[in-house]
């Protein structure tokens, strides 16, 4: 029989070996395997996704090899030396390979290597199988997963293609080490185990769970998913804690995946005071979009501190959602759901809403809001309509102003028209707002034309003029006044108003290079003149009521957010940026030094007695506002804005945001105050919220938190932790405080212990985000 017949009756013979069933390790783990012990967990609860489909075993296989040749007995051919054969995306490598004709087996020999199609590993001393690998055998078995987790035996048989029953096997998600000096941080231990290829599970019987060599627990069953396998059904990782408010307490998450597309986590949560409570989160993906819904359920009293109750027992709970689905390239649509029982809810028992991102709008922190909306974007417009309902959490008469939308829609539409690049923007809003027990209804319709230019002149003078003409509509209800306390009734009024402006903004941006330092220098000015608004005094101020003017927005022609407030008179805004970047020297390694300040102030000819002392647009001459920005690589950087009263030269608004690593910290600041001469006293504000993380080695760190209010002379929230991880565990416990009080909810304290093994379970990064 030539060679090259031999290697094809070969390859054909094999052609079922690389079917993913057993497949084992080059260096074992040496870990003195013994008779081990198992509670179904499941594997972390990823987004939803199709799983691939299985390669078919009937494809070709290529068979390379230094030598074949006829062995001693009759009917066995050897491949010696560098053997190789693949077959579909699977690699099967060993120092030898025989067949046997006769009888059908196939046996691979010294440093046998499987490298199967999903990215796991698996290795043998000695790999035996018959010629459809309905059974098998393996000795010094182990299997290293995609993800890096291993699984080890000494000894391996396989059944029916897709199941592997092993003696005395070990499971890990930690790095194993060569030399065996170093322990994994914890492993699986069990006398027997099987991994079930088809069902995507692995079970063991007799564990024992050893963390750093300690055995801490045995049962007599133990399930996880495959790590291969993705999302499984099972139990997730229990996060146990103490609570002043609660007692001792355990939440116990349990993962159904319902199929390719959605799953749905439901979480018992067991307190010492109080009465359980049922949290569910569902997801769900589909072809053109997501949803996500996250809701609880209770039947409890009102309670304070340790479990001191009072009220009547009723049925209590909370639903946020949201999802956004694509209608075409062009167009989408989506909704928010949010809602709670009652307004202190979230409060007494510490949930939080879920992807503030999701819509189109989002409302302050105190209110929930529920929306459905559409919209649409290309190159030249931008449309949008909104429906939305509100729920406010606080006590009292502003509860009843709170309006439903219904609904709000707006749009632009762009055309590049005249000179200098010129764009002239045509847009329309309108929206309806509607109230409850007596209180003021109102519709508001917009339409207007915005044109605007760019030209830079000689000398780097850039030039960019603008003009807008409005036409505002609007309509009153009969009603009360809107604010939160009086209750002045106000008659019903319809009007319309007409409004324009012109301007021209001019800036000149310079740099100077040198040898070390690159400085910048950019002045500019705006020039508006606007029309007057003699319809004023009959607008309620709705949109506008927490506007200020700042360096973000001092060049804006149109002084005020939204369509009630106009700004009228002309003008002048100046302001001065000026920067300086450090240049490093060649070879230097030095990290780059960047600061940056802002400094300006808006004067115009006419009062403004519509808008607040908030607002900075109050006065003919405004205060002084600026920014800052200093920014040293990746060692910290220190940024913020400020408003100077420009009459008592005081510091009347201010917000700081630094950050900084040092050694082994890494800590972060936002200071913000806001001097109630210029917020009122419903705006006024002084506060720092701060974190540092202490590195101790490269497994342990320390973390604390505080959130202060000076005002109050109280923390509002502060948590210290501990965090320990490394390539297999996360363990974390924190203590937290709440300094809170509203109403009859005192403040409480908490602590909280959280672990999890990965590859059997995953935690959140709250409080630690």
């Amino acid at each position: 029989m030539s060679r090259a017949l031999r290697r094809q009756l070969l390859a054909v013979s094999l052609g079922t070996l690389l079917v993913p069933a057993l497949a084992v390790a080059r260096e074992k783990p040496d870990w003195n395997l013994q008779e081990a012990p198992a509670a179904k967990v499941a594997s972390k609860a990823t987004a939803p996704a199709s799983a691939p489909e299985k390669p078919k075993a009937e494809d070709p296989v290529l068979l390379e090899a230094d030598s074949i040749e006829q062995g001693d007995e009759a009917g066995v051919l050897i491949a010696k030396g560098n053997v190789t054969a693949r077959n579909n995306g699977r690699t099967v490598r060993a120092d030898q390979i025989n067949y046997n004709q006769n009888t059908g087996i196939v046996k691979a020999i010294g440093n046998v290597t499987v490298l199967n199609a999903d990215g796991s590993t698996t290795f043998a001393d000695e790999l035996t199988l018959d010629d459809e690998l309905s059974s098998g055998v393996a000795g010094n078995f182990a299997s290293r997963f995609a993800d890096g987790s291993t699984l080890a035996a000494n000894a391996v048989v396989t059944r029916e293609g897709d199941r592997k029953l092993m003696s005395q096997a070990v499971y890990t998600a930690c790095t194993v080490c060569k030399d065996g000096k170093t322990k994994p941080s914890w492993i699986i231990r069990a006398r027997r185990a099987m991994q079930n290829e088809r069902a995507e599970s692995i079970v063991y019987n007799d564990v024992v769970f050893e963390v750093k060599g300690v055995p801490v627990l045995y049962i007599p069953y133990f399930e996880h998913g495959d790590p291969s396998s993705g999302r499984r059904s099972g139990f997730l990782q229990p996060k146990p804690g103490e609570s002043s408010r609660n007692g001792y307490f355990i939440e116990q998450p349990y993962l159904q995946v319902i199929d390719a597309s959605s799953d749905i986590t439901i979480t018992p949560i067991i307190s010492q005071y109080i009465n359980p409570v049922l949290q569910l989160d569902y997801r769900r993906k589909f072809y053109s979009g997501g949803l996500f819904l996250n809701g609880s359920v209770t039947k409890e009293q009102f309670f304070g501190k340790r479990g001191v109750k009072f009220g009547e027992s009723d049925w209590r709970g909370h639903i946020f959602g949201n999802g956004e689905f694509k209608i075409n390239s062009t167009w989408n649509w989506g909704f928010t759901a949010e809602s709670a029982s009652d307004d202190l809810y979230l409060f007494r028992y510490r949930i939080g809403q879920e992807a503030p991102q999701a819509g189109l709008v989002r409302p302050q922190a105190s209110r929930l809001m529920s929306q459905l909306y559409v919209q649409g974007q290309s190159d030249r417009f931008y449309v949008r309509s909104l429906g939305a309902v509100f729920q406010d959490l606080v006590p009292g008469e502003r509860r009843k102003n709170v309006p439903r939308v219904a609904p709000l829609v707006d749009g632009t539409y762009r055309w590049q028209i005249g000179p200098m690049n010129g764009r002239l923007d045509l847009s329309g809003s309108a929206v309806s707002l509607m109230r409850t027990e007596g209180r003021l209804d109102s519709l508001r319709g917009t339409i207007g034309a915005t044109w605007r230019g760019t030209q830079i002149l000689p000398g780097g003078l850039v030039l960019e003029p603008m003009a807008l003409v409005r036409g505002d509509y609007f309509d009153y209800s009969e009603g009360s006044n809107t604010g939160a306390v009086s209750t002045m009734p106000l008659k019903a009024d319809s009007f319309g108003r007409g409004l324009g402006l012109a301007s021209v903004d001019v800036r000149w941006p310079l740099i100077r290079p040198g040898n070390r330092f690159n400085l910048t220098l950019e002045p500019r000015m705006s020039l508006t003149v606007a029309s007057k608004d003699d319809q004023q005094s009959r607008i309620r101020v709705e949109d506008g009521l927490g506007f200020e003017m700042d360096a973000t927005s001092l060049f804006r022609p149109v002084g005020a957010a939204g369509m009630d407030l106009w700004e009228p008179g002309s003008h002048i805004s100046l302001g001065m940026r000026a920067g300086v970047d450090v240049v490093p020297t060649s070879g230097s390694t030095t990290m780059p030094l960047r600061a940056t300040a802002f400094l300006g102030q808006r004067i115009r000819t006419d009062d403004a007695g519509a808008f607040s002392r908030a607002s900075n647009l109050d006065r003919k001459q405004s205060d002084w506002v600026g920014d800052f920005e200093l920014r040293h690589g990746d060692y910290g950087s220190l940024t913020g804005r400020f408003r100077v009263d420009a009459e008592t030269g005081k510091l009347v608004h201010t917000e700081a945001l630094a950050r900084l690593k040092l050694w082994r910290t890494e800590t972060r600041l936002r200071y913000h105050e806001f001097d109630s001469s210029a917020a009122g006293p419903s705006r006024a504000n002084k506060e720092l919220q701060g974190s540092v993380i202490l590195t101790l080695n490269k497994n342990f760190k320390l973390f604390g938190a505080l959130y202060r209010d000076f005002n109050t002379d109280t923390n509002l929230s502060a948590s210290y932790g501990l965090i320990y991880g490394d390539e297999c565990t996360d363990f974390r416990i924190f203590y937290e405080e709440i300094g809170t009080r509203n109403r009859f909810i005192e403040p409480s304290q908490s602590i909280r212990f959280q672990i999890a093994f990965r590859t059997l379970g995953e935690l959140t990064d709250a409080p630690f985000d």
